[in-house]
């Protein structure tokens, strides 16, 4: 209630939260058998408030991260970073980020897991030892690579971890499109197009644009699922040409579709900052 008063809510919204949270009470029923009756603290599971009032909730932890560590958040998953050429510094910066947060988290109710927490130090060197952080007094552990938003992140980062993940998940879901293809079900080619884009082209194309920097040698091992899901999709043979097929598809290259979805986000970044000096000028 105090996050909705600082962001400016008045009026009849802040009190219908207010009511939706407290004073709640239910029982659950086993066909004529009722059990006692619960008071529910806080927001019911399955809620579609659940996600926006949490974000409101714990969205000002954002507030109390120094400048100099970079910071991201999205619903529960927080991530933050620093980069410098002396280890005794970051460890100083990044160590007042947590105390910070775990303050800040105590004072909202909030309990950060030091089981959860994992830290990565990118590198180039690996003579460099890791650095020594502490969450509540817990050390936190380092591993060499971790999954953060289905990007799986390796300490020199190859994305061949991730790479190699995602080629796996698109394999078996190349099996639906074998299935879809089959002479039992006879799928015409727009249907077949429309199910790769959805459900495995849009794996591949997610997070390309921070993926792109690998080596193209392990980039082109999601060629072949690309080309493979294409050739079920139109029927072709397997002798057919990779541009043949994709001019007919309507479909682009995977190299293509990193660099447009890349220029994408530049161009998308640049727009932002743009804004924000037009707004902050006037």
């Amino acid at each position: 209630m105090k996050n909705l008063c600082v962001l400016g809510f008045r009026g009849n919204l802040p009190i219908f939260v207010q009511n939706f949270l407290k004073q709640r009470f239910f029982r659950v029923r086993l066909g004529n058998t009722y059990s006692n009756i619960f008071c529910q603290e806080g927001v019911p599971q399955s809620c579609v408030l659940n996600a926006t009032l949490f974000g409101l909730a714990i969205n000002p932890i954002l507030s109390v991260i120094p400048q100099t560590v970079q910071k991201n958040i999205y619903v529960d998953d927080l991530h933050i970073s620093c980069y410098a050429r002396n280890m005794q510094l970051m460890e100083r910066q990044l160590e007042t980020a947590i105390n910070n947060i775990v303050e800040m988290s105590n004072k909202s109710w909030f309990t950060i897991s030091a089981q959860k927490t994992i830290g990565i130090h990118f590198c180039k060197r690996p003579l460099h030892p890791d650095p020594e952080l502490f969450l509540g007094g817990v050390p936190i552990r380092f591993q060499d690579n971790y999954k953060f938003l289905c990007i799986v992140f390796d300490k020199r980062l190859t994305f061949l971890s991730h790479i190699a993940s995602l080629r796996k998940r698109c394999l078996r879901s190349l099996n639906i499109l074998r299935t879809l293809s089959s002479t039992s079900w006879v799928a015409d080619r727009s249907c077949l197009i429309r199910v790769y884009r959805s459900i495995i082209r849009s794996m591949i194309d997610f997070g390309s644009v921070v993926c792109g920097s690998a080596r193209p040698s392990y980039l082109k091992r999601l060629d072949y699922i690309h080309h493979q899901a294409v050739k079920l999709c139109l029927g072709d043979f397997r002798t057919s040409p990779k541009t043949s097929l994709y001019a007919e598809a309507i479909e682009q290259s995977l190299s293509c579709s990193r660099d447009k979805l890349s220029l994408s986000c530049y161009f998308f970044v640049l727009y932002q900052k743009t804004t924000i000096l037009y707004v902050r000028h006037y």
